[in-house]
């Protein structure tokens, strides 16, 4: 009997634009008239946001270039794109140019992958293989070329010397500034992330990003020190070969196995629920908090090391100009 009651003075308010004792503040006298604002004109269909003109279909989004963001972002983001009402799986070839942007997925994850997968364990020893001729070149170039000059600053180098570390210098001044905006757009929410609770995982990061850092620092001094145009312009190469090692083989290794690389994105990527539950988890072991707070420590020093890696070269190419 409420119901109906309710029900029928709701009506008669709205038929009669008068004011119920239900739908207005307490002390307004019965019959007060009621005004009502309307912001979408009577004409526009059910199921449209406010403000929207008149004869606009219903269900049009408000900006179809938020729309089209929208879907692009998710896409890059591994998520599963609704388009039109319809859901659009990742196809293998997005699930594989994800698993290759990750730079916390690299040689140590792709050896723990290959001993889990049989069929991929035939090549369990190709990312170990690749991780220490990387590091033993670098070693080798670096006994090489490393001197210290007998005088602070000769200045007595060939025009075409100096110009060539004036370029060195101004090429990693550019690539630390985007190495920088890089890391800060990684650390956008993505729908399925690495688990950071995998050793692998904290050992990829930090030689992933330390091993870059080295390689600019060390190549600079080399650069500075060496007075052979085309023995420096080498040695730039040659770096620049030993820090693209692991990504270049990684590429080459995926460009013909989408199955694996999607079966990659699957089966190691999780979600963030589950990335945090796998974490508390391991965060009761001793063991494990230990060699997290020794691995986040270290990446902060990396972190920070790429922050003043700008200021190095900058620093670098002032003194290239003056003495070298």
């Amino acid at each position: 009997m409420r119901s109906k009651l309710r029900r029928k003075l709701t009506i008669d308010t709205i038929n009669t634009d008068v004011a119920s004792p239900m739908t207005t503040p307490a002390g307004t006298p019965v019959g007060t008239p009621v005004h009502y604002i309307r912001t979408t004109p009577t004409s526009t269909p059910g199921g449209t946001p406010a403000g929207t003109p008149a004869d606009t279909p219903a269900g049009t989004p408000r900006s179809l270039t938020e729309s089209a963001v929208s879907l692009a972002a998710r896409a890059s983001a591994g998520a599963a794109v609704h388009a039109a009402g319809q859901v659009r799986q990742l196809s293998v070839e997005e699930k594989r140019d994800i698993v290759l942007a990750e730079p916390k997925f690299g040689m140590f994850s792709m050896t723990k992958y290959f001993w889990r997968n049989r069929r991929s364990s035939v090549y369990l020893c190709l990312p170990l293989l690749v991780f220490v001729g990387q590091w033993a070149m670098f070693v080798a170039v670096v006994a090489h070329n490393l001197k210290v000059p007998s005088q602070v600053c000769e200045g007595n180098s060939a025009p075409e010397t100096k110009l060539l570390f004036i370029s060195v210098c101004l090429v990693y001044f550019a690539q630390s500034i985007q190495q920088l905006d890089d890391l800060r757009r990684r650390g956008a929410k993505r729908l399925k992330v690495t688990p950071e609770a995998s050793y692998t995982i904290m050992l990829d990061r930090l030689h992933e990003h330390a091993f870059t850092l080295m390689v600019q620092v060390t190549n600079l001094w080399i650069v500075y020190t060496t007075d052979n145009v085309l023995e420096a312009m080498f040695n730039c190469v040659a770096m620049s070969f030993l820090s693209e090692m692991e990504n270049d083989w990684q590429t080459a290794y995926y460009a013909n196995r989408l199955k694996e690389a999607a079966d990659v994105y699957d089966s190691v990527f999780v979600t963030h629920r589950e990335n945090a539950r796998k974490t508390l988890t391991r965060r009761n072991h001793a063991c494990f908090r230990c060699v997290h707070t020794v691995a986040s420590v270290v990446f902060t020093l990396t972190v920070a090391g790429y922050a003043l890696m700008p200021f190095f070269a900058a620093g670098m190419l002032v003194v290239g100009v003056l003495c070298k």
